[in-house]
């Protein structure tokens, strides 16, 4: 019997079996199905209908889902994220969105002042950017944060509440 199952079960020309699966077939249509399809169909739409016209249903979102839903409907070209807690959730979920394609770039920064630097870089190529951070981010990326004003960036960014200075907050 098992000379019969060893006979059955492939191999390569080494002689290692062969545990991959072959790839999934094509739709009869023979197209393939667009994971972007549904971010390619989002539309442009003013203020007044967002405010005015559209329908609403009542739901209960954290903050952070919130921020998702706001950066899924402003259309941003750049998402830079650096984890700090609590901003890590609002970044991860930013994410989910860039595999859906909703954001067009999307990377983590090196640090706070990196991520701030690019920021300005994107802001100056005229691609719309997004940030998060929280208090201690905010000091280390004070510096390229506070050159934004001056030269007109057009940048937003999401500032989470943390306690900066006592002991007993979330880390150093």
């Amino acid at each position: 019997m098992s000379e019969a199952l060893e006979a059955e079960q492939k191999t390569n020309p080494q002689g290692d079996p062969i545990t991959s699966v072959a790839a999934p077939k094509p739709t009869e249509t023979g197209a393939r199905k667009d994971p972007h399809a549904e971010a390619k169909r989002q539309k442009i739409v003013s203020p007044e209908y967002l405010f005015l016209e559209a329908p609403r249903t009542k739901e209960f979102i954290t903050g952070s889902e919130s921020a998702k839903e706001a950066v899924r409907r402003s259309n941003v070209d750049l998402a830079i994220a650096y984890p700090i807690t609590p901003q890590s959730e609002t970044m991860q979920l930013i994410g989910v969105l860039y595999g859906e394609g909703y954001v067009k770039e999307y990377y983590r920064g090196e640090e706070e002042v990196g991520v701030m630097a690019a920021m300005a870089g994107g802001s100056r190529a005229g691609v719309r950017c997004f940030t998060a951070t929280a208090g201690p981010g905010t000091l280390r990326g004070l510096e390229g944060i506070s050159s934004w004003p001056g030269h007109r960036l057009p940048i937003v960014a999401m500032f989470t509440c943390r306690v900066v200075n006592a002991p007993p907050d979330a880390g150093p």
